[in-house]
């Protein structure tokens, strides 16, 4: 396992902001990309913005420099990430910086971001390249592709197995979108060791299985084998003996 240093926004409900500007048809637009972290559905998502043009110069609105960019019609699960989707923007705008400002949740509620309160944390995390974590790491994977550690309670939250640290009273992980009750039920040290028995020894009949069929299989040649050469000595000695009876 490695200690791997993360950070996460407590107050964030969307993550990796991810935008680039594309010119289509004389137009301007902005491809806008994000992960939702924040534990619910999301439908709706508003984004301070801020422009410069071709020289560096910040690109000004009637309300000063910043402007609001929504994205509606989204139904972005627990740790999905947003398809990219183009808005159209400002022609002048050749920069463009995106702050996450409210969401909207599929019951109808509302939440606007109350300002950054990040955590740095550490992750104890399987290696991909290891191959002593290799078995811990592969029944992680074979409940989600995204978990590589053991979930565990913190002073200031819950981490889950996919390394995301959640807020105590979070009870959906922002990261992955799985429930923390089922995580730690079936990815906690001890429900790993217990899976890593057992697949021990199903691969351990397994191969028992397989050992006994080979000697059957074994014993069936052999038996086809001596009897291939029964035949062989009786055939010699009943052409042997025709030969002779024959011949006088």
């Amino acid at each position: 396992m490695k200690s791997v240093e993360k950070k996460v926004d407590f107050n964030a409900h969307i993550a990796d902001i991810q935008v680039s500007l594309i010119r289509e048809e004389g137009k301007n637009y902005a491809q806008i990309a994000c992960k939702n972290v924040s534990g619910k559905i999301i439908t709706r998502i508003s984004f301070w913005a801020s422009g410069t043009d071709y020289f560096g110069d910040a690109i000004k609105t009637e309300d000063g420099t910043d402007f609001v960019i929504t994205q509606n019609g989204l139904s972005l699960k627990p740790g999905e990430s947003m398809e990219p989707c183009r808005i159209e923007i400002n022609d002048e705008i050749r920069n463009l910086d995106l702050k996450e400002k409210e969401v909207e949740f599929a019951d109808g509620a509302c939440e606007a971001y109350a300002g950054a309160e990040e955590h740095i944390y550490h992750a104890d995390c399987f290696m991909e390249d290891s191959y002593w974590d290799k078995p811990e790491l592969d029944i992680l994977k074979k409940i989600d592709v995204r978990f590589c550690s053991y979930p565990k309670e913190t002073a200031v939250g819950w981490l889950c197995a996919c390394a995301y640290l959640n807020r105590t009273d979070r009870s959906v992980c922002g990261g992955c979108g799985h429930n923390k009750n089922e995580v730690f039920l079936t990815c906690s040290k001890e429900a790993v060791a217990k899976q890593k028995q057992a697949d021990q020894e199903a691969f351990e009949e397994k191969m028992r299985q397989m050992e006994a069929h080979r000697k059957k299989v074994d014993r069936i040649e052999t038996a086809k084998f001596f009897a291939e050469v029964l035949l062989t000595l009786l055939l010699l000695f009943l052409a042997g003996y025709l030969f002779f009876h024959f011949r006088k």
